[in-house]
């Protein structure tokens, strides 16, 4: 049974963001997440690095690899699946102020 797609592009971009934050923040098993921060830290270009310690810029590309799962799976054209990256990124948008509001909060 495949979910409808207002289900999957939420679920698909609660996804996108944690993923991006385990691995911006996270250590991980076997301290996975941290070797690639670290990794990400040797390389010439200060801009990889500073993509690694951001959980919205690593969401922009997760949520890319869950619209051309989406495209596939609703059988969907390119230009289609565009618009559900975009929109998935700014549900990423979104779940992160609504964590920043939460964790303001103190509960």
């Amino acid at each position: 049974m495949i979910p409808s797609l207002v289900a999957f592009l939420m679920l698909s971009s609660l996804a996108a963001y944690r993923l991006a934050y385990m691995v911006a923040y996270e250590t991980g098993t076997f301290a996975v997440f941290k070797q690639i921060r670290e990794l990400s830290l040797r390389t010439k270009h200060e801009w990889i690095a500073e993509g690694f310690t951001c959980p919205l810029c690593i969401s922009f590309w997760f949520t890319l690899v869950f619209a051309i799962f989406a495209m596939v799976l609703y059988d969907s054209t390119i230009g289609v699946a565009v618009w559900y990256w975009l929109v998935m990124f700014g549900m990423t948008l979104l779940w992160h102020h609504i964590m920043a509001f939460l964790s303001s909060r103190g509960d």
